[in-house]
């Protein structure tokens, strides 16, 4: 399981969008998650390219923005916390296009 916000982006996604391209491909969207908190940071999931997916940094072309906390995102992708729960609690906000933020759940499910 994933042990920091860093691991999720720069391995554990990118290995899951890898396995399942045609699904991630067909998503086709610009996602930017800002994770706050001690261990946080700005990363981009890309998935209008073939390849190269992730990169740290924000982006102008996202369309569709995910904050939460550190942990909060650890537990998530760890199943410990359903997304939807932490967005009805306010533990994760989303701006953008909130059409495409219920489509994460394909691409998180690689991981």
């Amino acid at each position: 399981m994933a042990k920091s916000v860093t691991e999720i982006f720069e391995s554990l996604l990118p290995a899951g969008i890898a396995k399942n391209k045609d699904t991630a491909m067909g998503i086709n969207a610009v996602y930017q998650f800002d994770i706050t908190g001690e261990n946080g940071g700005t990363w981009v999931v890309d998935l209008t390219r073939s390849e190269d997916w992730v990169s740290k940094g924000p982006s102008d072309a996202a369309q569709c923005t995910i904050e939460v906390s550190d942990q909060d995102w650890i537990d998530i992708i760890q199943g410990n916390l359903n997304a939807m729960q932490a967005f009805m609690m306010g533990k994760l906000r989303v701006s953008g296009d909130l059409g495409l933020a219920t489509q994460l759940q394909q691409i998180f499910s690689m991981t």
